[in-house]
């Protein structure tokens, strides 16, 4: 969807700068084109559709048994930062998908997920064994452990000043060693 529009040159006035209208007498956006997300932005459309990927962006992508994904055909800068996320450069065209790189990713909120449905959006094949093991694993390792937040720890010198302390009512949760 693209839509234009254009301001109308004055009215009595040519286009020419012979004619009194020059660029430095009336300066500012003479036109304007908007595609679908701009027109969302305005809220001319309710809804915003993303133009749908054409072929070439499915086949743009190899993912070989070794866990190299390798460009074969033309990359947005979008798929560009994708790969960077999930995988390290290992060359012009060529990324290494490995553990720590999967286990930074979910360190920065990403989910090995998105790597998988962004592989099978851009790949003309399955996905290696290799791959899908390696992203199995890394999910199971991640869920094992959890950041529950910040905790105080205190270090009582006597036992039984830490009894006390565990069976406060106001200390709540907090446990002996």
């Amino acid at each position: 969807m693209r839509r234009s529009a254009a301001r109308p040159p004055p009215a009595g006035r040519c286009r020419w700068t012979g004619c009194g209208w020059t660029r430095r007498k009336r300066p500012g956006l003479r036109a304007i084109r908007l595609n679908a997300l701009g027109a969302n932005a305005l809220g001319l459309h309710s809804v915003y559709q993303p133009p749908a990927a054409d072929a070439a962006a499915r086949d743009a992508l190899k993912v070989l048994p070794n866990l190299d994904i390798v460009a074969v055909g033309t990359l947005s800068a979008a798929d560009r930062l994708v790969l960077d996320t999930f995988a390290a450069p290992a060359g012009d065209r060529v990324w290494t998908v490995r553990a720590d790189t999967l286990l930074a990713a979910h360190a920065r909120g990403r989910t090995s997920e998105e790597l998988v449905g962004f592989l099978a959006d851009h790949i003309p094949h399955d996905l290696p064994p290799a791959l899908t093991t390696l992203v199995a694993d890394v999910t199971a390792r991640v869920g094992r452990l959890r950041d529950l937040g910040v905790v105080r720890l205190v270090h009582c010198a006597e036992p039984a000043l830490a009894v006390l302390i565990a069976r406060d009512l106001r200390c709540s949760g907090a446990q002996a060693s």
